[in-house]
């Protein structure tokens, strides 16, 4: 074989070594988001549930209001910028905290339990999006 010939063929394998590295890495990313997601969707569904039978939790709405403060300043996550935070660090040096995707987790499943007109898809964006990151 030429030396041409042996470096088309270094040069494939090594491209098929990056497909098969990062087809790895996004199948285990898709299948820990999408757990994620269902998680947070079955969460809501549950919370929603529970305060369309029981009216009562609305009276909860401040006491869960400052458990969430409390837990974003026991993460030390007060200048957490949620969406805006995981939407700049795609093109930016910006990095999103391991701290994010459980606090968003918790502190929407909480708002919805105490019947806080709150978004889910804002929510979902910013779980997944600090997952994948």
């Amino acid at each position: 074989m030429t030396e041409h010939t042996n470096e088309t063929i270094q040069a494939l394998r090594q491209n098929i070594r990056y497909f098969l590295k990062w087809t790895f890495i996004s199948a285990i990313s898709g299948v820990t988001i999408g757990l994620a997601g269902t998680l947070f969707g079955l969460g809501i569904q549950k919370a929603t549930a529970f305060w369309k039978s029981h009216s009562w939790t609305l009276y909860l709405l401040p006491l869960v209001g400052l458990l969430i403060v409390w837990l974003y300043r026991f993460a030390h996550e007060e200048k957490n910028r949620g969406t805006d935070m995981v939407l700049d660090s795609i093109s930016s040096t910006e990095e999103v905290t391991p701290a994010t995707a459980p606090l968003i987790f918790i502190s929407t499943l909480l708002s919805h339990l105490a019947t806080a007109s709150v978004g889910r898809e804002g929510a979902a964006l910013q779980l997944g999006g600090s997952l994948g990151t």
